[in-house]
This record gives structure tokens, sequence and C-alpha cells, in this order.
């Protein structure tokens, strides 16, 4: 079962992020691609997508991505909106994940229309935001985040449009600042990401395998939400917590649920999760080349080559399979897990910051519930 599509929609970017996997890391797929989404695609999509609904029997999210997803023309991002609203059920979640820095009353206007929901990426105040989130100049992009910000909170279809901010963790950062500063941007929701990174290329700020920058900052996190009696949801806690109460994840990377993930580039190609990209170059891509264009999604997917796809979200190292916490943590997203010596046969690099963390969020659970 497919249960998320993300569409890239552009492949480029008028942001230059320098913890970005899609064109930091190595992987330098992007460049072959159209800058972004022809109709002739988009006509091809509508049809591959409704054939797969056709076939579970059940809708999936759509995402879309980029690159930065508002690069399309507006005309174009309504055409394609049209189309996937044209067939596929009405419970259908679009999303979209944007930088910001392109919004406009008229875009806002147009994802209300369609049901289209926005999130925006923001990782903290302007020392924070602007240390990583560069604009191709070298400049910061947060003070255009905030008009955009205020521009979608004062519109008159915020409530059904923005459903909040995505973060990516700095380690170094005071947990306490980025806590306070979202919440007093009275927006609906945050959430936070991990950095990319591996065995052989650490994240941001990570020292050591043993080493929990991440796992401390996200504890000093958890005690300022846990025990704010009006917190700002956040969803890598929420989903923690939903587990340890013997609930199912939402989310790849976490539980043993798998998550059926496919991902659709501007030039209509079909690959495995994009974050793979931060592994090795071109480790996203399947070895026969599917195109919505060309092939019928419902093959790809019966293919021995996406069951092993799918397997690759199931942990093989010892150190996970014999952990207490495998059903908590799943063991971590694959890109976390490689390494150039064993591919994706080692437990997370982030393995002993899940570790803590799960055990923070287990203790409090239990003191006081």
């Amino acid at each position: 079962m497919i249960d998320t599509v993300l569409l890239k929609v552009a492949s480029r970017c008028n942001l230059n992020c320098t913890y970005c996997y899609v064109y930091h890391l190595g992987d330098d797929g992007w460049k072959d691609n159209p800058k972004l989404l022809s109709e002739k695609s988009i006509d091809d999509i509508e049809k591959s997508l409704f054939d797969l609904y056709s076939f579970q029997g059940k809708s999936f999210a759509i995402v879309l991505h980029g690159g930065e997803p508002f690069l399309l023309p507006k005309h174009r991002l309504e055409y394609l909106l049209k189309k996937l609203r044209h067939r596929l059920p009405e419970y259908t979640t679009v999303s979209i994940q944007t930088n910001g820095l392109l919004l406009t009353e008229e875009l806002i206007t147009l994802c209300y229309t369609y049901n289209v929901t926005i999130s925006i990426s923001l990782d903290g105040p302007q020392n924070i935001n602007d240390e990583m989130r560069l604009d191709h100049l070298g400049r910061g992009s947060f003070y255009r985040i905030m008009d955009s910000l205020r521009l979608i909170k004062n519109h008159p279809f915020s409530n059904q449009v923005f459903t909040g901010c995505l973060a990516v963790i700095n380690p170094l950062s005071n947990p306490k600042e980025v806590y306070n500063f979202f919440k007093k941007l009275n927006i609906p929701s945050v959430n936070f990401l991990m950095r990319d990174g591996n065995h052989d290329r650490y994240p941001f700020g990570k020292s050591s395998f043993e080493s929990l920058e991440y796992g401390k900052w996200l504890e000093s996190l958890w005690n300022l939400y846990f025990y704010d009696p009006n917190p700002i949801p956040i969803a890598f806690f929420d989903n923690y917590i939903k587990l340890l109460i013997g609930g199912f994840s939402s989310k790849e990377g976490t539980g043993t649920e798998t998550s059926g993930i496919l991902i659709i580039d501007t030039n209509g190609d079909i690959t495995k999760n994009d974050t793979l990209k931060s592994t090795k170059n071109r480790a996203d891509r399947f070895e026969f080349s599917w195109n919505v264009s060309k092939n019928n999604l419902i093959e790809l997917i019966q293919s021995n080559e996406f069951k092993d796809y799918l397997e690759l979200q199931n942990p093989t190292s010892k150190k996970c399979k014999n952990c207490r916490y495998l059903s908590i943590c799943g063991g971590g997203m694959p890109l976390y897990r490689w390494s150039d010596k064993n591919g994706f046969d080692n437990p997370s690099v982030f393995c002993q910051d899940h570790i803590h963390i799960i055990e923070t969020i287990s203790n409090t659970l239990e003191k006081y519930l």
C-alpha cells in the first residue's frame, strides 16, 4: 500500500540551505531534471495516481515538494491541483512544504480553493535560522519568512490552510530560546527534524556514535513542552507518546509499521524516498527506470525491487533487533543507518539519542500518568 506520494514540482530552489540533502550531501540527480513539472507530466500523474487509488481501494497523502514548490507558476499549480482533485476521493490530503519566500495572498486563496494545506520551513529565531537557511547570495532568509508568516496568519482562510512550521534541529542552539520563539509566533504547530547524516558523515553537531548532543537537546525541549500548561503542539513528541502508550506510528522512522512512500520527479521519474540521496549518489533510484509517462505504478509496487525498498525500513543490525525500544524507534530512518562499509546494516547514527529521549519521555509518563 502506498500511503504518501511526494511530487517534486520544482527541481530548483530559491534558497541554498547548507544542510539540504537534495543539493549539498553528494547527490547530483537534480541536475538532470527539468526545472518545473510540465502539464504533460501532470496529465500522466493524474492518470497514474487514479489507477493506483483504484487498485488499492484507498487513497494516499500527496505532498508538493521541491526544491521550492511555489517556483511552479500559479497557472500551472492550479492546473496540477485541479487534476489532483478531479478523480481522487475528496478525503485525499494534499499539502505543500515551502520556504515561504514566494507566498502571496493569491496562492493562499488558491490552496484554500482546492483544500490544500501549507507548512512553512523555519528553524527558529534569526540567529539560528540564518546560520543555515541562506539564499544564493549568502543572505539570511529570516525576515522574508517572517513576512510570509504574517501574511498567511492574517489571511481570511488561515485556519483552513496553514498547519504550522517545520524546523531542522541545531543541537548547538538553546532549546528554550527555540521553544519560546515558536510559541510566541502563535502558530498551529511546529515539528522538528534531525539533521541528515550517517556513520561516515556525522550529522552537524554530533561528535560520535555514543554522544548525546541531539538527545540532550530534545530532552530539554521535552521538559519545556511537557511542563507547559498550554504547549504548542510538537508532532515529534506526540508520536513517541502515542507509541509508548500502545498506539501506532504515523511517521516513517518510528514504530514498526511500513510506510509506502513514492517520489515523482519533475521529469516523471518514480523514485524511492528522496532522503536516501544523503547516503550515496543516486541511492534513491530504482534499477529499472520507472516513469509515469511509460509505466504503470501498479507494476512498480508489485515488483521485487519495490518490496526490497520497503524492506529497507526494517533494520537488520543485531543491536536493533535485540533492542527493547525497537517497537518505538523502529531503528530510525534508513538514511541514518548508512555506512560505506556495511550499507544499511547498522543501527541509526542517532541510536543513543533515540534511546535517551525515549527513556526521558517514558520516565515522565510513568511518573505522571
